[in-house]
């Protein structure tokens, strides 16, 4: 499971240190870079989601406290998916939509992600950093 998180935030960070300065580039500005997540905080599996969104959040405050990338942190948004499709689906459309996120990263849940990836396709980000 280490291996897995350290693969996820590897990629995000990938994805992060790859971009260039484009002002137009959704969920990035001069000083921070925008990335959110959906996980299950609530629900059936509430005690695996918020753990696994505490991992995820102590790296990047590591990564911030570091000094971030380019001169960029990490502003890291959480939405509440409840191990329930319409929900995720919920969730990656506030993302996108309200967060203006760079990336997605973390969708754990095997039934969510699929059509919370619907979404993401929907507004052509391009970007998820989860499979």
């Amino acid at each position: 499971m280490k291996t897995w998180k350290k693969l996820a935030l590897m990629v995000a960070l990938g994805s992060l240190a790859a971009m260039t300065a484009e002002a137009e580039t959704r969920g990035v500005t001069d000083d921070k870079v925008i990335i959110g997540s959906h996980s299950d905080l609530s629900g059936p599996l509430a005690s695996w989601g918020v753990s696994a969104i505490n991992g995820a959040k102590m790296r990047i405050d590591d990564f911030n406290a570091a000094g971030g990338a380019n001169g960029r942190t990490i502003e890291f948004l959480v939405e509440d998916s409840q191990y329930q499709v319409p929900l995720a689906v919920r969730a990656t459309n506030r993302l996108v939509q309200r967060g203006d996120v760079f990336a997605i990263s973390r969708p754990i849940a095997r039934t969510t992600r699929p059509r919370a990836k619907t979404g993401i396709d929907q507004y052509d980000t391009g970007r998820a950093t989860a499979p």
